[in-house]
């Protein structure tokens, strides 16, 4: 029987890896999970005191500047399960997720599986709002119709299916060791979709488990959503010139066009939700977004921010 690794990077992730660790505990006392690998990048608060409590093998990021390309990389050559789950410290699983992950990989073709989430709601205005994006999204990824179209179109072009990514995607062994793991990978930027795109590109069928048990949280103020989109952008323009997702001027300005669309899709959402804030906040993460974006266009990598 196939037994799965974890792979969690953490950094400070005391709030969230308790429960992230207990969710994985009833998988492995049943015989489903190897390992479990914690990565951290020198965290300064409890994080480690509480992931001790758990049978989890606990290894150090000292990379320069701490990430979750060098933590999957550093987790995954640790590891002996298969397949290989590279799983969030802010997410946990619920009841189902296993024997059904492995039952994917009963298909030889199959290389990646990417489990789509379901947002940890709490009664802050922000996380709600994100999690009514997020059902949005979803729809506009697998199941486009009118604005979700171009929504679609504007993400992932005319692939048939989004490259597996998220919190919580996994990998089969003899897949990310044929194409090498994680190397030559900028630190900065989308790990999870390039080493998809990898598989993907070598013949191995991707697909997507769009009712898995898999919760993750959101996030819950202005300030650290605001940090995440400008992160996110600039990941996003450095995914852009990798090579397995380089796209041409073109493309960049469109994508950068679309995301000033926001407003309409704000108006959108707020008459679906009957929301409000959506007419605020969600132009301004957009075009906080647009931003990185176009900073990570005019900044140059260095040949030390990439994993060897």
């Amino acid at each position: 029987m196939l037994k799965a690794s974890f792979i969690i990077p953490t950094k400070n992730s005391g709030k969230t890896i308790e429960q992230c660790l207990s969710s994985l505990i009833p998988y492995y006392e049943q015989g489903y999970i190897k390992d479990i690998i914690v990565v951290d990048a020198l965290s300064t608060d409890d994080t480690l005191k509480k992931a001790r409590r758990f049978p989890v093998k606990i290894l150090p990021d000292y990379s320069k500047v701490p990430n979750m390309t060098f933590a999957f990389e550093i987790g995954w050559r640790n590891s002996a399960g298969d397949p290989i789950v590279f799983f969030d410290s802010d997410a946990y699983l619920g009841e189902g997720f296993f024997p059904k992950l492995l039952d994917f990989f009963q298909d030889r073709k199959i290389g990646v599986v990417g489990c789509e989430e379901r947002p940890v709601v709490s009664t802050n205005r922000v996380s709600i709002a994100v999690s009514q994006w997020k059902v949005y999204a979803r729809e506009a990824l697998f199941s486009p119709k009118g604005l979700g179209k171009l929504h679609r179109w504007i993400s992932v072009r005319n692939e048939p299916i989004p490259p597996p990514t998220g919190p919580c995607h996994v990998v089969r062994r003899s897949c990310i060791e044929a194409v090498g793991g994680y190397k030559g990978i900028s630190y900065q930027a989308n790990p999870d979709m390039i080493l998809s795109r990898r598989i993907m590109s070598q013949g191995w069928k991707a697909c997507w488990w769009l009712d898995s048990p898999l919760y993750h949280y959101t996030r819950a103020t202005l300030k650290s959503l605001l940090r995440q989109y400008a992160h996110n952008g600039v990941a996003r323009s450095i995914l852009y010139r990798e090579k397995e997702f380089r796209e041409n001027a073109f493309h960049q300005v469109v994508y950068v066009v679309g995301h000033l669309g926001a407003p309409l899709e704000g108006l959108i959402l707020a008459g679906r939700w009957k929301n409000p804030l959506h007419l605020f906040l969600y132009p301004l993460v957009h075009y906080t977004y647009a931003l990185g974006y176009l900073v990570g266009l005019i900044s140059k990598l260095k040949s030390e921010e990439r994993i060897t």
